[in-house]
């Protein structure tokens, strides 16, 4: 993933938007290491999937993103 301004390390909340009409869905970042992101969502996410990307949101600005490579079980 890459991100305006530098790396994330665990535990900041953003919003992600899957697919570019759903609207962004707050997540927290649960683990990070290299350019490997791992996400929580506050709600689960509808049919993501490898391949597709994921872009992340400060409001209207687009702080970055990148390509989703495995999806873990939702609650």
């Amino acid at each position: 993933f890459s991100i305006c301004g530098g790396a994330l390390a665990p535990g900041p909340r953003l919003t992600c938007k899957v697919r570019s009409r759903a609207a962004a869905v707050p997540c927290t970042v649960v683990q990070a290491g290299g350019p490997v992101l791992a996400l929580r969502f506050a709600t689960p996410v509808r049919a993501p999937a490898p391949g597709q990307a994921a872009v992340f949101y400060d409001g209207d600005a687009v702080l970055g993103g990148g390509i989703i490579a495995d999806m873990l079980e939702q609650a």
